[in-house]
């Protein structure tokens, strides 16, 4: 495991759940060994699925088995800080890099000619190593990596908590691994308590590779955290208008009569590129943490 970043979710329908893991490949020979399968559609729902836009000027024209998408390498590194520069994420290097090399691999495809579900693998290449990628998918193909990932999110989501709910959670033992996890939570009005809840989460199988790099991590989870909440925000001030004064409940059970039940993050941040963007940030954490992994 070594370091893994993790995007997860607590699903209304699903429970505890993973959306998004990102780790790093040292072998490429391997590379192919840790792609998405084929997932069950039964697994997920709007709420806790991995999707991406459709690569191509057609979604008809990619094939079903190119389910992996090269984001190329990532941009050099400029010292130990953070990877995103306040206070406008939107100027960072970090996100004009990324957005540069969506738009040569993505274009905006109508809704109506979105393929069906397929496995979403996404790869960047180290700018240190030519041998280290880094490869975001829903799960982690291994199965020891993937049990210890769940038995982390829902001990996060049932189990730990923090009275001050804009810190971070701290735990982890020798047999799943020691995390560094920042939860959140998104206005939504057709969840259950208007508010759907996420944490990133940062996990490591060595306890001195965490607190040894607890600065670093903690200052871009919490810049991160901060954007995504920024622009919820910003989206709320501008759906806000009058509503009829009914209960949360009232409007949770009425919610049925063609409002969504599910909504994953990129339909509430109005952004299908935010798994793209995430991948990419977690990419640079990584390839800044792999020099300083425990050997």
């Amino acid at each position: 495991m070594t370091y893994i970043v993790s995007v997860t979710h607590f699903c209304e329908v699903h429970g505890p759940s993973m959306i998004m893991c990102t780790q790093a490949v040292n072998n490429p020979d391997t590379l192919s060994d840790y792609y998405s399968p084929q997932l069950p559609e039964a697994q997920f729902c709007q709420s806790c699925i991995f999707q991406i836009p459709n690569p191509g000027k057609n979604a008809d024209d990619v094939s079903p088995s190119s389910s992996v998408t090269d984001l190329g390498k990532t941009p050099p590194s400029e010292g130990s800080g953070s990877l995103i520069n306040e206070p406008e994420f939107e100027s960072s290097r970090t996100t004009l890099t990324l957005e540069d090399q969506i738009s040569s691999l993505l274009s905006s495809t109508n809704d109506s000619k979105r393929q069906k579900r397929r496995p979403v693998t996404l790869k960047t290449q180290s700018s240190r190593n030519p041998n280290t990628f880094f490869v975001s998918t829903q799960f982690p193909t291994n199965t020891d990596v993937y049990s210890s990932l769940r038995q982390i999110i829902v001990k996060l989501f049932t189990a730990e908590t923090n009275a001050d709910s804009t810190k971070p959670v701290v735990f982890g033992n020798s047999k799943h691994g020691y995390s560094v996890a920042l939860t959140f939570s998104l206005v939504d009005k057709t969840a259950r308590g208007s508010e759907r809840k996420y944490a990133i989460i940062v996990t490591s199988n060595w306890e001195i590779d965490l607190f040894s790099n607890y600065t670093f991590i903690l200052t871009n989870l919490n810049q991160m955290v901060r954007r995504i909440l920024i622009t919820g925000q910003q989206i709320q001030a501008k759906a806000a208008a009058p509503i009829e004064a009914i209960s949360n409940n009232d409007f949770y059970l009425r919610r049925s009569a063609g409002l969504p039940k599910a909504k994953s993050m990129t339909e509430i941040l109005q952004d299908d590129k935010l798994f793209l963007k995430l991948h990419m940030w977690a990419s640079l954490m990584l390839d800044a943490l792999e020099d300083t992994k425990h050997v």
